[in-house]
């Protein structure tokens, strides 16, 4: 008899943002039919650069997306009739890191421990490492972009087990500091 193991886990990609006229709002993906069964189901949304960088110019914009993604959020609990986590992926330029944290900070009493973040290699810098354990979400660090020159692509989902190592003992080391 075969046993199938649920994951505690699921993300699903739930759209691409959009800044136009002051307004976040993301554009349609082809989302799942159902859920597995899981503890919990994550909505990746992501942001890229330029329009994190428009999300984050006044507190105009940041509320403007503040209830998009709680409007997106709404509409897919009621899709799929169960809760849904939400996990920001905004490859975050350096410059722009205090500020997407305070955003970040601004979105957890709403959400709770159903806030994650992706984070990129630059954000292993000490000071940026504890501001994020500071915020207390969950964090996935988007290991392929510590090597330059590569992209996600070039790694096809793997990495080898000398810059896994590498990457845990940096963490250790900036997060025990």
């Amino acid at each position: 008899m075969t046993r199938i193991i649920m994951p505690a886990q699921f993300l699903f990609f739930a759209g691409e943002g959009q800044f136009r006229d002051s307004k976040l709002s993301f554009r349609a993906a082809p989302l799942p039919e159902v859920l597995p069964e899981c503890e919990d189901a994550i909505a990746v949304l992501r942001l890229s650069p330029t329009v994190l960088a428009s999300v984050l110019k006044n507190d105009t914009a940041r509320q403007a997306a503040t209830e998009a993604i709680m409007a997106r959020r709404s509409a897919l609990a009621a899709r799929y009739r169960r809760p849904i986590g939400v996990q920001l992926d905004a490859d975050c330029p350096s410059a722009l890191i205090p500020a997407y944290l305070d955003f970040a900070r601004s979105l957890k009493p709403l959400l709770g421990q159903d806030l994650s973040l992706t984070v990129i290699g630059s954000w292993l810098q000490p000071d940026y490492a504890r501001q994020v354990a500071r915020l207390g979400v969950p964090v996935y660090l988007m290991l392929y972009t510590l090597v330059p020159g590569r992209n996600f692509n070039d790694w096809c989902g793997e990495l080898p087990a000398t810059v896994f190592d590498d990457v845990l003992n940096h963490l250790a080391t900036v997060v025990d500091r």
